[in-house]
């Protein structure tokens, strides 16, 4: 799923850009949920990750159903 955005022909480069940014600062921000709330328990970047994937997912569901529509 994370590299699905790479294979579609009409991904624009900003889109590309912004989901490896958004990437990033999630990574970032689960890194130091665990660290620092969390004492270096991974269960708060693991909850982090679960979120951002069920947003994404329906993201992809609402473009898919032609709800929401890229710029």
């Amino acid at each position: 799923m994370h590299l699905l955005l790479f294979l579609t022909p009409q991904a624009k480069t900003e889109v590309v850009l912004g989901m490896v940014a958004f990437t990033f600062v999630g990574g970032w921000t689960s890194g130091w949920l665990n660290e620092k709330p969390g004492s270096g328990s991974i269960l708060p970047g693991w909850i982090a990750h679960g979120a951002a994937n069920l947003v994404a997912y329906f993201a992809f569901a609402a473009l898919s159903a032609g709800l929401l529509s890229l710029p």
